[in-house]
C-alpha cells in the first residue's frame, strides 16, 4: 500500500485530466475572498451528489496547502479502495486471504487518469459500506442504521456510489428471498433494503442535479451517427417483411 503512495510525493499533482480543473476549484473554495478570485467567482454551496473533494480538501488545504491536500485526498482514495477490498472480503468470508491484495494492481486505472476523483472516492467508501452491511447481517437494526448513515455519505461523495451500494445489497438479498419466498419475509427485507435510500432519494429530488440533468452534454458526437445507423437498420428490417409478403 505504501508503494502506491510514492508517485504522490514525487509530483505536485497527479497528472490526470479533470484533476487540474478540480485543483482550480479547490483554490477558489479555499480562498473565496482573495483578490481576483472574489471578482470572478462566488461560492454557492448546495447539497449535491458530487462533493467528496469539495468537503475534504479546502479545510485540509488551509493547514497543509491546496496541492498537498489534493494529493492527500488521492492517497485517502487509494486507501479506501485497497482497505475496503480487504474488509469486504473479510465480511463476506470471515477470514483473511492473499487474494484481495490483488486490488493494488488496479489502483492506478483509466478512471484515475481521467481525474474522476469523487467517483473513485465514492467507490472506496462503497466497499466499506458493503462490508458494514454484510457484517451486521445478524443485527438488522444496526444494519439499517449504519446503512442510513453510509447511504447519505455515499450520496454526498457521488451519485453513482449510492446507486452501486443499493444495487449490490439489493441483489445480495435475492438468494435469501428465493429460499424463503413468504410474503412477510419479502416485505420485511424489502423495507430493510429500501430504508437507507429514503434520505438520498429525497435529497436528489430536491437538489439542482435533476434540473441540470435536463441539459444535454454530448461527450461522444459520433454516438449520434451510430444511433442514426441503428435506427436505419431497424426501419429497414421492419420494411423487409412487408416488401416480401406484400
Amino acid at each position: 500500500m505504501l508503494g502506491l503512495l510514492v508517485p504522490l510525493y514525487v509530483t505536485p499533482i497527479v497528472p490526470s485530466n479533470d484533476l487540474f480543473f478540480h485543483a482550480a476549484r479547490m483554490f477558489v473554495l479555499q480562498s473565496p475572498d482573495t483578490p481576483y478570485v472574489r471578482d470572478w467567482y462566488q461560492v454557492d454551496w448546495a447539497i449535491m451528489p458530487n462533493l467528496a473533494m469539495d468537503i475534504i480538501v479546502p479545510p485540509l488545504g488551509t493547514l497543509i496547502g491546496t496541492l498537498p491536500a489534493i494529493n492527500a485526498f488521492v492517497g485517502l482514495t487509494f486507501f479506501l479502495i485497497f482497505s475496503g477490498t480487504l474488509v469486504l472480503h473479510y465480511a463476506l468470508y470471515g477470514r483473511l486471504s492473499w487474494l484481495p491484495l490483488a486490488a493494488c494492481l488496479f489502483i492506478y486505472n483509466q478512471v484515475l487518469f481521467f481525474g474522476f476523483l469523487n467517483y473513485l472516492f465514492g467507490i472506496g467508501l462503497v466497499l466499506w459500506a458493503l462490508a458494514a452491511w454484510f457484517h451486521f447481517r445478524s443485527a438488522p437494526t444496526a444494519q439499517i442504521l449504519t446503512g442510513i448513515v453510509l447511504a447519505v455519505l455515499l450520496y454526498l461523495c457521488h451519485l453513482f456510489a449510492v446507486v452501486l451500494y443499493g444495487l449490490v445489497i439489493g441483489t445480495a438479498e435475492l438468494p435469501a428471498l428465493w429460499r424463503n419466498r413468504s410474503v412477510r419475509t419479502v416485505l420485511h427485507r424489502a423495507v430493510a433494503v429500501a430504508t437507507p435510500f429514503i434520505i438520498p432519494l429525497l435529497l436528489l429530488l430536491s437538489s439542482r442535479t435533476l434540473n441540470q440533468a435536463k441539459v444535454a452534454v454530448d461527450y461522444f458526437p459520433d454516438s449520434y451517427f451510430i444511433l442514426k445507423l441503428l435506427a436505419f437498420f431497424r426501419r429497414s428490417s421492419a420494411t423487409i417483411p412487408h416488401t416480401i409478403f406484400g
